[in-house]
């Protein structure tokens, strides 16, 4: 697995001009310096986060439901489990604000359906506390259903 040098680059430690006579440790630079650490990543892990509406979906309804990753986060597959896949279309899939699909619309659940082929995805990182959001709509005019999906990505630790 390669992700871009950017993503790679691990967290950064900013350390500050310092307003008057404040000692600064010889470690961050000196007296007054700003520098910048660079740490490379220990570690990069797959790892799967779970969706589950809170309550049964009322057919023709939708539901949002959001995640709060506590890692560096990218997904990469989202995983509808079969027996549901035909009940739900996925209207929106974000990270933060940003919206994932390339144009607005609906995409049927079945092609995220668990043993669909070729679906994987590059989603954009969500840092941690940034919000994933699936926005879901129970295609079914009369079922109440509960969602259950699976999103599949990378942790960089």
């Amino acid at each position: 697995m390669t992700w871009p040098r950017h993503q790679l680059t691990g967290r950064k430690m900013l350390t500050g001009q310092a307003s008057g006579p404040v000692p600064t440790p010889a470690a961050y630079g000196g007296q007054g310096t700003v520098t910048m650490t660079e740490r490379p990543p220990r570690a990069v892990r797959e790892f799967p986060i779970g969706f589950e509406s809170s309550a049964g979906v009322a057919g023709g309804a939708t539901a949002s439901i959001s995640v709060l990753p506590q890692v560096v986060y990218r997904g990469e597959r989202l995983a509808l489990t079969a027996t549901i896949a035909t009940q739900f279309d996925i209207q929106d899939i974000k990270v933060g604000k940003d919206s994932q699909l390339a144009v607005s619309g609906q995409l049927p659940g079945e092609c995220f359906s668990n043993v669909s082929i070729g679906v994987r995805m590059v989603l954009d990182t969500a840092e941690p506390g940034v919000q994933i959001v699936l926005n879901v709509i129970n295609t079914t005019s009369a079922t109440t259903a509960t969602f259950k999906a699976v999103l599949y990505g990378t942790v960089v630790d």
